[in-house]
């Protein structure tokens, strides 16, 4: 475990921070906590590489902390939250929050996905001319080696487009494979859908690299570069 934490919780219920604590220090994760909304305007959140920010708390809302949260190296941020109804989880991620996870939170799901954002490493084998998505790993390798930790509905979007360039994958077939929806259900999850990619690119992105995802306006999206599954 680094002497510094690469995360940061903010949340002013006292028994979540306690659990959080615990079962993260058992997984050999590191987690600062703050418990007093306030107290984050002082802080360099360039330090940490995950923010989970709750939304309801006294003196400074969860929103109000996303929205001073700086726009250049900000870490990714997953809001963990009662109110997890599809209009507030929309606007957070459209302000910009990364994910969503609703309380009564599982611990276990909440490590997974914080161990693949984290599991970002640069592998010593030189550049290659495609993006690797690994099915046994849930990561994605850009050309120039780096690996990106992905979250399940992540993953799942690169699996189709992967799989179906250099052909489009309609809007419906994304939120279908993300949600396990169909129909007016799965056409309620467009936003999301489209905020969501928007995230991929800004995160998996390099200077000379842009994540070769292209929207076709009321269609869907296809991946316009050379993706392999490599297992």
């Amino acid at each position: 475990m680094r002497d510094h934490p690469d995360i940061l919780a903010i949340d002013d219920g006292q028994a979540f921070i306690t659990d959080l604590k615990a079962y993260f220090q058992a997984q050999w994760i590191g987690v600062a906590t703050i418990s007093d909304p306030i107290l984050s305007s002082a802080l360099d959140f360039e330090k940490f590489r995950i923010v989970l920010l709750d939304l309801d708390m006294p003196g400074r809302s969860g929103q109000e902390v996303l929205a001073g949260i700086p726009a250049g190296r900000r870490p990714v941020v997953i809001i963990v939250s009662g109110h997890s109804d599809l209009e507030t989880r929309i606007r957070l991620l459209d302000k910009g929050a990364d994910f969503f996870m609703p309380k009564p939170v599982n611990l276990t799901e909440l490590s997974l996905i914080c161990r693949r954002i984290l599991g970002r490493q640069v592998i010593d084998t030189g550049r290659q001319d495609h993006w690797g998505l690994s099915r046994s790993k849930h990561t994605l390798s850009a050309p120039d080696g780096t690996v990106f930790g992905l979250t399940t509905s992540e993953f799942r979007i690169l699996e189709l487009l992967f799989e179906t360039c250099p052909n489009v994958v309609a809007k419906e077939i994304l939120a279908k494979a993300v949600t396990a929806r169909e129909g007016p259900s799965a056409v309620a999850f467009y936003r999301s859908l489209e905020v969501m990619v928007s995230r991929m690119r800004t995160r998996f992105s390099g200077p000379d690299q842009p994540l070769p995802i292209k929207a076709l306006r009321n269609v869907g999206y296809i991946f316009h570069g050379q993706g392999v599954m490599e297992d």
